[in-house]
């Protein structure tokens, strides 16, 4: 961000700031790890697990100026003499107060908002391209686009800026407005309007009301691009705008159509309005099912802004798409990649070495392809990224050499001087490179703006593309869990079974990913896999489905969660459980007709009576 005087928020005075003197902030951070050598401002934030206001003095150790809290917040006795404490009823809205007005600040930068259920993301990034052939652009930073996200995505934008895109999210009602009302978007783009967050929106007619709300307050001047959705059309009226469909074929706006495919690849055709010269290129077959959207979204946003055909098809022809995801596997040696082609800047990177960090295997290998090209000095983003690779403790790095590197290599050894640094200048060298160094237990992150096919990848570190191959969908399982949560009643446990360490992929990472996604207790079917995710630092509750009276002393040293089926394997478990001063949890099974686990039904009534009023306090017996 450029340098913002806090004054020019309105709260400022009344959240205990002095407006008699100048209150300069170069930076904003809601991540005290994350705080610069300038003027920066701390926002403390609640989160899942933690809340930002715990490390408040972390931020200004670390050098903050200001920090924007609760008003009920109690400081610590010490802090440094340099932090200013503003106090407020809510940091998440006075944070995106100030983001507003520092939006309002930047008189020549146009802002264009995206919208959407999908695609987003993807339409965000093509369009920045596009556009900045012809003028100076900033976008919001990876998937940036919740209140929060969104907010700090303002602060990429600089007076030397002529537009600023900006995608936002929304799965509350409400929430979309908010933010519109915080960015003053000239510009809307809408991708595809979907059921994605059906179950807190409440259906597709109220999706579609929240994106009109802001469409309805694009001004005179701007415009808005939309899908040709009848239940959008219906809500979107009358518009002070001119409002344009990306899906219609008129010849006013360009269009892309697809007219060939072979086995491996798909041929389009982009076809200009009022030029006969039209042009054609092709993409991977397995990417044409949303290209020609993606293509017809962000050609017509370009050339709405006044990109000329020319530029348009300058920027295409170079054009990579990028998975929309991070591709892990395990090796045949056991070593596990990590291949992150998706964005290549300073926020995705960091959030990518935070998958590495919580790794428990071997040594930390990082193939970094550098940042994609950009008009704006990257020497500040580059000494950040080294920063994070040395917080990070790899061990060793693969970089490209053919990249600015020179800030990145000076901040990684100033802070961590044993790493080990390879350059490379070509993707053959790399692939060598990777072969010689990935062994055993290795965990090798892939990430950059140089990106490697997962197949070039198999190769090099297998020897062959395996013949059979399970894909897991991350997103798709986080969004099936949200589903079963917001439809079980308060205070449900959810379980996820993880037998057969979640059938041969990674389960420390699975174990990561469901505790994200707020999973209660995790299911295995035998104590030694529930040992093997104790050793490898899983602290979530673990219930074992098949345990023998042998395990008991097992059962109650790990503390585990276990089922019984029978009173002697009970009065182990209760004697080991006594002479340790522990408690557990049982669950007693009950025969009900497969005959393959628990007891006989005319048998757990005098187990249960037997076990849960004997007056022992070392576990307690569900049934």
């Amino acid at each position: 961000m450029e340098r913002f005087d806090l004054r020019k928020w309105p709260d400022f005075a009344s959240a205990g700031g002095d407006l008699s003197q100048p209150a300069l902030i170069d930076q904003i951070s809601i991540d005290s790890r994350r705080i610069g050598p300038q003027n920066s401002l701390f926002i403390p934030l609640p989160g899942k697990h933690l809340d930002g206001h715990d490390f408040v003095a972390d931020a200004a150790f670390a050098g903050a100026t200001y920090a924007l809290v609760k008003k009920e917040w109690q400081a610590p006795d010490q802090l440094p003499l340099q932090l200013q404490i503003l106090r407020v009823d809510d940091p998440l809205s006075s944070l995106q107060a100030i983001c507003h007005h520092y939006r309002c600040s930047l008189k020549k930068t146009k802002v264009v908002m995206v919208v959407g259920s999908y695609g987003k993301t993807m339409v965000k990034d093509l369009l920045t391209q596009l556009c900045s052939q012809k003028m100076e652009v900033a976008c919001s930073p990876e998937s940036f686009n919740s209140q929060i996200g969104a907010a700090l995505s303002l602060l990429q934008g600089s007076q030397k800026d002529s537009l600023l895109i900006i995608e936002a999210g929304q799965s509350q009602v409400g929430e979309l407005e908010r933010l519109a009302l915080m960015m003053q978007p000239d510009y809307l783009v809408i991708t595809h309007v979907g059921k994605k967050h059906l179950t807190t929106l409440g259906s597709e007619r109220v999706i579609a009301e929240e994106i009109a709300k802001v469409a309805r307050g694009i001004p005179k001047e701007g415009w808005v691009l939309h899908p040709a959705d009848p239940l959008l059309l219906e809500q979107l009226g009358q518009l002070k705008c001119n409002a344009f469909s990306w899906m219609a074929d008129k010849m006013h706006l360009p269009a892309a159509k697809f007219v060939s495919q072979t086995e491996s690849s798909s041929r389009f055709v982009l076809e200009w309005p009022g030029h006969n010269a039209a042009h054609t290129g092709s993409v991977p077959k397995g990417t044409s099912y949303y290209f020609v959207d993606l293509l017809n979204i962000a050609v017509k946003a370009a050339w709405l802004l006044s990109c000329s055909p020319e530029s348009i098809v300058k920027t295409l022809e170079t054009y990579h798409f990028e998975p929309m995801r991070m591709e892990m596997w395990q090796t045949s040696d056991g070593a596990i990649v990590m291949n992150d082609n998706y964005s290549a800047d300073p926020q995705s990177i960091e959030a990518a070495l935070r998958h590495l960090q919580g790794s428990l295997s071997g040594r930390k290998i990082v193939a970094f392809g550098g940042l994609r090209p950009q008009k704006r000095d990257s020497t500040q983003d580059y000494k950040r990224i080294g920063e994070a690779l040395a917080d990070a403790e790899i061990n060793i790095l693969l970089i490209d050499g053919r990249f600015p590197i020179d800030p990145l290599i000076k901040a990684l050894k100033e802070r961590h001087p044993s790493c080990y640094v390879v350059k490379y200048d070509s993707e053959e060298e790399l692939l060598k490179l990777l072969k010689a160094h990935c062994g055993t237990s290795d965990v090798l992150l892939i990430k950059g703006a140089t990106q490697i096919a997962i197949e070039k990848l198999f190769h090099a570190l297998d020897g062959a593309e395996p013949a059979n191959q399970c894909r897991i969908n991350l997103a798709a399982i986080g969004d099936n869990l949200q589903l079963l949560r917001h439809r079980q009643a308060k205070g449900t446990r959810i379980m996820m079974m993880a037998k057969a360490l979640c059938y041969g992929t990674d389960f420390t990472q699975m174990e990561r990913f469901w505790r994200g996604c707020g999973i209660d207790i995790l299911g295995v079917a035998y104590v030694s896999e529930a040992i093997a995710l104790r050793r490898s630092g899983v602290h979530l509750p673990i219930f074992v489905l098949h345990a023998f009276r042998e395990e008991a002393k097992n059962i109650v040293d790990w503390q585990l969660e276990v089922a019984a089926s029978d009173g002697d394997f009970l009065e182990e478990l209760q004697s080991k459980a006594s002479k340790c001063n522990r408690r557990i949890k049982v669950h007693l099974h009950v025969d009900t007709g497969m005959h393959r686990l628990g007891c006989s039904p005319f048998s757990c009534a005098a187990i249960f009576r037997k076990n849960s009023s004997s007056g022992s306090s070392s576990f307690l017996l569900f049934a």
